[in-house]
């Protein structure tokens, strides 16, 4: 399947990486309370599941996310992130939970995974005009600003006035290169 591309491009500008990277170790947090209470395989399965479904619990905040006041939107509803979107965008985070299901080494293994997923989610957050890190490209969502989401932004797009920085943000984003299923690199027009 595609990578789904959203219709219009979005209006939301980047968030900084502090906030965002502290409403994921506040979720780690948690996963590792929950790893800790039960144990075992229960507790990585519900560790691995509250990882994989954190930001749809508050339509679109996860606990860590919704403490920070930051929210991951679908781009082109413009809505809180649902389960489906959660889903994806966190599915690898949540395939480092379950490695620790592996016999003897498998919490070794989970920790390294997980560092190196860490580091190349960042990169691909800092590079992106947007912040959009692997999973928010696959999900087509964008963590924003909580209040951005309030108000005429989101029943009004049309009258809002971006400056020049989301304006630049969003003509990178449609002409990122796109692959089909046959591998084929195109241009995304707007």
């Amino acid at each position: 399947m595609p990578t789904p591309v959203p219709n219009t491009p979005s209006p939301y500008p980047k968030l900084e990486a502090r906030p965002r990277l502290l409403a994921r170790l506040l979720d780690v947090a948690v996963a590792l309370a929950m790893f800790a209470a039960l144990r075992g395989a229960a507790g990585a399965l519900l560790a691995a599941l509250y990882l994989f479904v954190a930001d749809a619990l508050f339509q679109g905040q996860s606990p860590g996310k919704k403490c920070l006041g930051i929210k991951v939107v679908q781009i082109a509803t413009r809505q809180g992130a649902g389960i489906w979107a959660s889903m994806r965008r966190n599915a690898l985070a949540s395939l480092c939970a379950l490695l620790t299901l592996i016999p003897v080494a498998g919490a070794w293994i989970a920790l390294g995974a997980a560092l190196i997923l860490a580091i190349v989610e960042f990169i691909s957050m800092r590079r992106h005009p947007l912040g959009m890190r692997l999973g928010d490209r696959l999900a087509v969502t964008q963590v924003i600003d909580g209040k951005d989401v309030q108000g005429s932004l989101v029943k009004f797009p049309s009258m809002l006035k971006a400056d020049q920085a989301s304006v630049d943000a969003q003509q990178a984003f449609a002409t990122l290169p796109r692959r089909s299923l046959s591998g084929e690199t195109s241009r995304h027009a707007a």
